[in-house]
């Protein structure tokens, strides 16, 4: 397998079989993951110090499998803001460290599928839950780039 990498590359160029052309795929490095932490942490405390009454905590999410198949993977928010006191309020937040915040999709400047799938994999997924979990909001949370995007 024909291929470069150093441990600051953030593109790993590889080319599985002689045969093929060469594709470039995004590879983390760990300062990248250390960024992506960092910003999560740091929104995690923002909404800790600035939001009363909410418990706010990164939370494991389970799949509504009635086989309980043991391939079925757990998932792991970046940020659970449940309210403690009625009406109950539940935010989850999903914070993405990104260079592009959307994405072409038929021509046209969207939302990356992959980031919109994931939450509602988070909200809908644990409907059964409680009534808090039936009406769970989500915010998918991007830093500014080269422009501001707000769709609220």
């Amino acid at each position: 397998m024909a291929g470069t990498q150093s441990t600051t590359d953030v593109l790993c160029v590889v080319c599985p079989v002689p045969q093929c052309a060469i594709r470039a795929t995004a590879r983390p490095t760990p300062q990248s993951l250390e960024r992506r932490n960092g910003i999560e942490r740091f929104v995690r405390n923002f909404y800790r110090m600035h939001l009363s009454g909410f418990t706010i905590n990164r939370e494991f999410l389970y799949w509504h499998d009635e086989l309980q198949c043991a391939f079925v993977p757990t998932m792991k928010t970046d940020i659970s803001i449940s309210q403690m006191a009625a009406p109950y309020r539940r935010i989850i937040v999903d914070t993405k460290y990104s260079v592009h915040t959307l994405s072409l999709n038929f021509g046209v400047q969207k939302f990356k599928s992959e980031d919109l799938y994931q939450m509602y994999a988070y909200l809908r997924t644990q409907e059964h839950v409680s009534s808090p979990h039936q009406i769970a909001e989500g915010i998918l949370l991007y830093p500014t780039t080269s422009y501001d995007v707000d769709s609220t």
